[in-house]
């Protein structure tokens, strides 16, 4: 599976990076209105990052340049021949592995599709690929998980640069057992779905949280 996900200097998602403790010998009114009152962009900067995973590994990542997007061209010539190749040769050269993107318009736009045919890269068709469940895709949670880890206790990015470079840290750092664990249940998953309809593995999932 490869997929795209933006990760930003500093998470605000995170409480550790939006809030704040006042000592009890201190008011409200005492606080700097820069402390208290934060401006937030309304399109703050962010880096752009690419790549692929399987139940074998995780392919090196790929940073679109700033203010682009993962265009067609974008996309075949650094997301197909440039980083899933080496990928693919390390972890599936048997060639027993179906490629499977998301529903990007440039994942399946017409020179991409024969690109992988060129290539030999089986794929899973458009028709097949089901929208709106990321249940599906294990991808969507590592990028959870990997944000977690870059932005583990409140760490933020002086640079894009600094950036790059933890994001790569943590991506080595991603303990194997991590990855096979998000790709357990996948086939079990697409089977319910094939047989129940796509919120087949919505609904499984929700009764196994509350069972757990």
């Amino acid at each position: 599976m490869d997929d795209e996900s933006y990760f930003e200097p500093k998470d605000g998602n995170i409480n550790v990076n939006k809030d704040y403790y006042l000592s009890e010998s201190l008011s409200a009114k005492s606080l700097n209105p820069r402390i208290s009152y934060i401006r937030k962009s309304k399109y703050p900067p962010k880096l752009l990052i690419w790549l692929a995973i399987s139940k074998e590994g995780i392919s090196e990542p790929y940073f679109c340049p700033r203010n682009l997007s993962v265009i067609g061209e974008i996309y075949r010539n650094q997301c197909i021949k440039k980083h899933p190749i080496p990928f693919l040769e390390k972890f599936h050269d048997e060639g027993e592995y179906y490629f499977w993107p998301d529903l990007a318009g440039s994942h399946y736009a017409k020179d991409t599709l024969k690109l992988l045919e060129d290539l030999n890269i089986p794929y899973i068709p458009k028709s097949a690929n089901p929208p709106n469940t990321p249940q599906l895709r294990p991808i969507e949670d590592f990028w959870g998980y990997l944000k977690s880890k870059v932005y583990e206790g409140g760490w933020e990015a002086k640079s894009f640069r600094m950036l790059k470079q933890r994001i790569r840290k943590s991506i080595r750092r991603v303990e194997f057992s991590i990855v096979q664990r998000l790709f357990s249940s996948v086939k079990m998953n697409i089977r319910k779905s094939a047989d129940n309809g796509p919120l087949a593995a919505i609904h499984w999932a929700l009764a196994k949280l509350k069972c757990n």
